[in-house]
């Protein structure tokens, strides 16, 4: 018996140590440890949120990578993280990344007696994204391929797949099975560059935009700038009611909107709807993308705990 325990005690080493050096080769462990001290620092800038420390925040059904904006704004606040809905909770939100989502009785259940962020938003596809916007703003951006004499984008219906196309239309021969076409917006500022309004979406609120400039020889794919400003200094008043309205009728309580202001008309079109935003340092600064962060940790707590 003592030598089957000197084995496994062994064994159990072995694998602690291998586990170890992975970590330490993939440099996984340091970024876990750097992550969780750079929140920890923000939270010391986030202020009144000593009360919520203790708090727990329930993702389900699904569970986030580190990788998401919630994911990092749950951390700089402090609170805790579960995907056990037994368990005692005081907020949770619906954290499905499919574009289109059954309906779950657990979740239906839990929002009879808590909050629970995004349980009304069932489908944000493209075509559901234009229905609504059309709805709310009363003119959209969807066009006819075999009819419609000018370019326009082609994209999936479903959500996050990146794949937008620009085509010359008429096209009389093309698919249009899982594909959408939009009228392609002419957002550019200047020759050499576009802007996308990435739009922040907690509670009844617009904490801020993120100016998004991509090159006009590749506005689906590049990053060249990336900046914060306040609604206001893009929208008027009209339009931001109109946008929370929205995401009103979208069910959509945490995530962010993709506009465009068309330079022709000087009309704002939303163009896409997304429930489970991922981070976007990649494409910030470090300086900027924490300004980003604490903005939304602070916007989050003052929308859904400051009550």
């Amino acid at each position: 018996m003592k030598k089957v325990k000197k084995l496994l005690r062994k064994f159990f080493i072995f694998l602690f140590l291998r586990n170890l050096m992975f970590s330490l080769k993939s440099k996984k462990l340091f970024n876990d440890l750097g992550n969780e001290f750079r929140f920890s620092l923000l939270r010391r800038k986030c202020l009144r949120i000593k009360n919520i420390r203790k708090k727990i925040f329930l993702f389900y059904p699904g569970f986030p990578c580190p990788g998401y904006f919630l994911y990092q704004v749950v951390r700089v606040l402090g609170m805790k993280i579960s995907n056990d809905p037994d368990r005692e909770f005081d907020l949770a939100i619906d954290w499905r990344v499919e574009t289109t989502r059954e309906k779950n009785d657990v979740l239906e259940t839990l929002a009879l007696s808590h909050r629970v962020l995004n349980v009304g938003c069932k489908d944000i596809s493209k075509a559901n994204v234009e229905k609504v916007f059309k709805e709310v703003f009363g003119y959209g951006t969807f066009v006819d391929p075999s009819k419609f004499n000018g370019y326009a984008v082609r994209k999936s219906n479903d959500n996050a797949m990146h794949d937008g196309k620009s085509i010359k239309c008429p096209v009389p021969a093309v698919a249009t099975d899982g594909f959408v076409f939009q009228r392609l917006i002419n957002n550019a500022v200047d020759k050499d560059r576009v802007l996308d309004l990435r739009v922040y979406i907690v509670g009844k609120n617009i904490p801020f935009v993120c100016l998004t400039f991509r090159s006009s020889t590749n506005r689906f794919d590049n990053i060249l700038e990336y900046r914060m400003c306040a609604p206001q200094e893009v929208f008027n008043e009209i339009e931001i009611e109109k946008i929370l309205l929205f995401c009103q009728k979208m069910g959509l309580e945490y995530g962010e909107l993709d506009v465009l202001r068309d330079e022709d008309d000087r009309k704002i079109y939303i163009i896409d709807a997304n429930n489970t935003p991922y981070g976007n340092d990649f494409a910030l600064n470090r300086k900027e993308g924490e300004r980003v962060l604490l903005e939304l940790s602070k916007s989050f707590y003052e929308e859904f705990f400051n009550v």
